[in-house]
């Protein structure tokens, strides 16, 4: 099938139970990433042999960018889900208002909010979803990925609150800074949310809390929160450790879902009930979307990374066109050592850290006494680069030497960058175990 939302057509398979209707029937929204139908259609069976009509419909391409850097709009990927609704709600075999809506992770944030825009909106089915903006799921996820592969130190704050505050600041992390909770205080239909036992891409005791809460006090009578034992994110069967999983779906799942749907659909929404918090090992770090500190703001960093990035450099160049008398050696040995090292910790710290945004564990490299190779590296350059400044500080105090010119807006520029350097390697924990 295809309908009209804004400007696209979008496209999409409909999945008709056996026998005669009408029927209730349910849209799947999609998590992050491109979005083709067939990524859902073993739920949408599930859902069609429990007598549920489903429609599996292709995400947009236009206005969303499937990596996530920028790109994304919850509320116009809402209006999709709307148009979906639309859609089903014109066939004759349809129940009359009772079609709702099945959101997974990223469509856990679109469905509610398709629901807060509009009554058609039936009921909530939402899987693996988060109550934490965007910056703040992502940074618990890295870091629990950090964690299982046996980092520790302080990586384990540099990549989930610092670096997500950095890409949330730049907008290279798409609607980084969404608050979930100020839609699910205004959503009303029935709501059912399952997360696995093993989640280990978003907080779930924390989503959880925070869901029940906002829909309480939205005065939402009829709120679900369940837990299935043994399975991962998207509710398949996990191994062991959360982190791998199976192909199929875990059957308490599939039971619980088709036969909520029914109930809601016969006209009995169950009662508002929460089971068991699920384990969660560690919290999410408050401030990944908005964290405290005059360094945090991603303007700042922009700036002390260009002058970082433009005063070292700078300094070697100056010094072949220089005239005059060169520096003593006290002063001029360490400057020239700065200036190779706080250099390569600059270009090689955004390097690394994007490199695991873009390839995961895998480009962390080796990891000794519970630091990868590379971070440790960075970090023995930065304790180097900060006792070359101190030396040279000393020694311009010490010698006092008499440049003019060139040399002296050299060095001047070279302090500019030590300076900068130091308090910038202590931010993004280069200088701290």
């Amino acid at each position: 099938v295809g309908f009209p939302s804004g400007d696209l057509t979008l496209h999409g398979t409909v999945l008709v139970p056996d026998g005669a209707g009408p029927w209730p029937a349910i849209a799947l929204v999609h998590g992050a990433g491109r979005g083709l139908r067939e990524e859902n259609l073993d739920i949408a069976v599930a859902f069609a042999r429990s007598g549920v009509l489903t429609l599996a419909y292709d995400k947009r391409t236009a206005g969303y960018a499937a990596n996530g850097v920028g790109g994304r709009d919850y509320d116009l990927l809402a209006g999709d889900a709307l148009a979906a609704i639309d859609l089903l709600q014109r066939r004759p075999d349809v129940q009359t208002g009772m079609v709702g809506l099945w959101g997974l992770s990223e469509g856990g944030w679109v469905a509610p909010l398709a629901a807060a825009r509009s009554p058609e909106v039936a009921f909530l089915v939402l899987v693996g979803a988060s109550a934490l903006p965007p910056a703040q799921q992502e940074g618990w996820r890295h870091e629990h990925l950090l964690r299982h592969a046996g980092v520790t130190g302080s990586l384990l704050e540099t990549i989930p609150r610092d670096l997500m505050h950095l890409l949330a600041t730049t907008e290279l992390l798409a609607e980084a800074t969404y608050d979930p909770v100020l839609t699910l205080e205004r959503v009303h239909q029935p709501v059912l949310a399952v997360w696995g036992e093993q989640e280990r891409t978003g907080p779930p005791a924390e989503s959880a809390q925070l869901m029940a809460a906002a829909l309480a006090g939205a005065g939402n009578p009829s709120v679900t929160l369940e837990i299935i034992p043994g399975a991962n994110h998207d509710l398949k069967l996990a191994t062991d450790d959360g982190f791998g999983g199976q192909p199929e779906y875990a059957p308490a799942y599939l039971e619980l879902v088709t036969a909520w749907v029914n109930q809601v659909a016969a006209g009995n929404p169950p009662p508002s009930s929460t089971a068991e918090l699920p384990i969660q090992h560690f919290l999410s770090w408050p401030g990944a979307a908005n964290p405290p500190g005059i360094l945090s703001g991603g303007w700042l960093q922009l700036i002390a990374f260009l002058v970082l990035l433009l005063a070292f450099p700078l300094f070697s160049l100056l010094g072949l066109v220089r005239r005059g008398h060169p520096a003593p050696v006290t002063v001029r040995a360490p400057a020239r050592w700065l200036a190779v090292t706080a250099w390569i910790v600059t270009l090689g710290l955004y390097g690394y850290l994007f490199g695991f945004i873009i390839g995961g564990i895998p480009a962390l490299g080796p990891i000794v006494l519970g630091r990868p190779v590379p971070w440790l590296l960075l970090q023995m350059l930065s304790f180097f680069a900060v006792v070359f400044s101190v030396t040279l500080i000393v020694g311009w105090f010490q010698t006092r030497p008499p440049l003019a010119g060139l040399d002296r807006i050299r060095f001047q520029v070279l302090l500019t960058g030590a300076l900068v350097f130091v308090p910038w390697a202590l931010y993004w924990g280069l200088l701290t175990p």
